[in-house]
């Protein structure tokens, strides 16, 4: 049976928020602790560099450019904007360590507060330490990456669309779409999720309230556009195409080739992508010379190849897709590292997965509530058939497993606690009878 959340002024325990706050603390604590200690050579030379370029050259007011280059469309721009806005553009180690950490742990928070909207205090006191102690955000979430800001926007959105649900809000359903346009310009493959999202209000509400459900979904898909508009608008002025970026094509391509799992998942999909794009066929080669080199014309070549690769081996496609989500699904981290942090994604990760997928069986009658986070998966799922993913790009949805597995590991802490008041009366019954 489902658990629903019990009647939240019972809920509201009032130890319920010096609780998050200790929780919180220490997970903060354990991040940036992790990143200090690695030390700052680990940190540039680990990270994506290019991201940081970017954040430089917007802080040092040259616009979105590599070094003496004409302006990009390489990738979209809310984590190089989101670098330069902690930084100022200095090299500054500890304060953008100290802002990575920050936002891993206020994902945590909004893990909890998420958890307990559904589930109850317990829940959502379980959920967020979950999360505080998770080993792969403790190390992963303070490196270079995108994928930690991606993760709190993306949840900051769905606790906001799961709010408008609730309260039939039209306003919160176009801060769900704000926050989630954010995200798009963070990481696009988050565009298909906002897209089919908008529809579930009207999916989900009564007849009665269908037209409340069509006006959310509008405000949702129109405060994510407004929010996007000002990049597509200065693409389609560089590039004459409205478009996110200059590499979705080339991705769509390489996901798709016969040399696509040459090295990866075990190791870094990039040595795969060396490998395709260091020797092109004399049609590429041809392309490359006509169009240029990372041009915008280039990027839908690709991207026509790659779609004309899955329609002409649609079985490779398909086993290709079921490789992907395995690589990003599966118990070992992808790509592969030492031994013992193999070992610690393994025994951490797995019983997530497993609780999670228990907890979202138990709870599948409330599947109007819950919805978005199956929208969310699934949408994932699809785009790493597509392309492809690691465990990083996963680990952004590890929360809402959090989430789900939390209410199961609330009710089995409740049910050890009543054995064990059981066990005790049953002792002082026995020694009362003794004496």
């Amino acid at each position: 049976m489902g658990t629903a959340a019990p009647n939240q002024r019972a809920d509201a325990a009032p130890g319920f928020r010096v609780w998050l706050a200790g929780i919180a603390a220490i997970g903060f604590v354990l991040r940036l602790g992790f990143r200090l200690a690695a030390g700052p050579a680990v940190f540039w030379a680990t990270g994506y560099g290019f991201f940081w370029t970017l954040a430089r050259s917007l802080a040092s007011g040259h616009g979105y450019a590599f070094p003496g280059q004409p302006p990009t469309l390489f990738r979209v721009p809310g984590y190089p904007l989101f670098l330069a806005l902690v930084s100022g553009g200095h090299a500054d180690f500890l304060r953008i360590a100290m802002a990575q950490a920050a936002l891993s742990t206020a994902t945590a928070v909004l893990t909890g507060l998420y958890a307990r909207r559904l589930f109850g205090s317990a829940a959502g006191l379980i959920a967020a330490g979950l999360a505080a102690l998770y080993p792969y955000y403790i190390a992963h979430d303070t490196s270079l990456t995108e994928l930690t800001l991606l993760g709190a926007l993306t949840l900051a959105g769905l606790l906001a669309f799961d709010g408008a649900l609730a309260r039939r809000s039209v306003a919160l359903a176009a801060l769900a779409g704000v926050l989630l346009g954010a995200g798009v310009l963070t990481r696009q493959t988050l565009l298909p999720f906002a897209v089919v999202l908008a529809p579930w209000p009207a999916i989900t509400l009564s007849r009665a309230e269908r037209w409340r459900g069509i006006a959310m979904g509008l405000a949702l898909l129109a405060a994510t556009a407004a929010v996007c508009a000002p990049w597509l608008m200065r693409a389609h002025r560089l590039s004459g195409q409205w478009a996110f970026d200059s590499e979705g094509g080339a991705a769509l391509y390489a996901g798709n080739h016969p040399r696509t799992f040459a090295f990866y998942p075990e190791r870094s999909i990039d040595l795969s992508r060396a490998a395709i794009f260091a020797s092109p066929s004399p049609e590429e080669a041809r392309a490359r010379a006509q169009l240029g080199p990372g041009s915008p014309a280039l990027d839908r070549w690709y991207a026509r190849r790659g779609l004309e690769a899955i329609a002409s081996h649609p079985l490779r496609t398909l086993v290709y897709a079921l490789r992907k989500n395995a690589a990003a699904f599966g118990p070992l981290p992808s790509p592969r590292h030492r031994l013992v942090d193999n070992l610690v994604h393994a025994f951490s990760y797995t019983p997530l997965l497993v609780l999670g997928i228990y907890g979202a069986w138990r709870e599948r009658r409330r599947w109007r509530r819950l919805g978005s986070i199956w929208l969310l998966f699934a949408c994932f799922i699809v785009t790493t058939g597509l392309i492809w993913a690691h465990s990083s790009h996963r680990s952004p949805l590890d929360v809402y497993l959090m989430v789900l597995a939390s209410p199961v590991l609330a009710t089995a802490a409740r049910h050890a606690r009543l054995r064990a008041s059981a066990g005790e009366c049953k002792g002082r019954r026995d020694d009362v009878v003794q004496a």
